[in-house]
C-alpha cells in the first residue's frame, strides 16, 4: 500500500453504484497540497468493504487515513450529498 496522503474527519461513507462507495469528509494534513485544511471532499470510488475510523482506503490516486466519523449528520446535509452524487454519477471511476 502507498503512503496516506492525507486524514478525513467527520466522514461518511456513501453508496454509488455496482458495489462501490465513496466517502465524504473533512480533509486535513493532505500532502500533495491540493486542499487546505477542514475543505469537505469526497473521495473517487472504493471498492464496497466495511471501514471504521482508524482504516487506511486507497482510492486510484490517493490514500487516507479515516479520523473520527461522524455521526449527528443532518438530513439536509444527507440530501446536498445525494443531489451531488445524482449530478456528478458519471464522472465516478466504475
Amino acid at each position: 500500500m502507498k503512503e496516506v496522503n492525507a486524514r478525513l474527519e467527520q466522514w461518511t461513507k456513501s453508496a454509488t453504484h455496482k458495489g462501490q462507495f465513496i466517502i465524504w469528509g473533512d480533509i486535513n494534513e493532505d500532502t500533495q497540497g491540493r486542499w487546505m485544511d477542514g475543505t469537505r471532499i469526497h473521495t473517487s470510488g472504493i471498492k464496497d468493504r466495511e471501514v471504521k475510523e482508524g482504516d487506511i482506503v486507497e482510492t486510484r490516486n490517493s490514500v487516507y487515513l479515516l479520523g473520527q466519523q461522524r455521526v449527528d449528520q443532518s438530513p439536509d446535509e444527507d440530501k446536498d450529498d445525494e443531489d451531488f452524487l445524482l449530478r456528478y454519477s458519471d464522472f465516478f471511476i466504475v
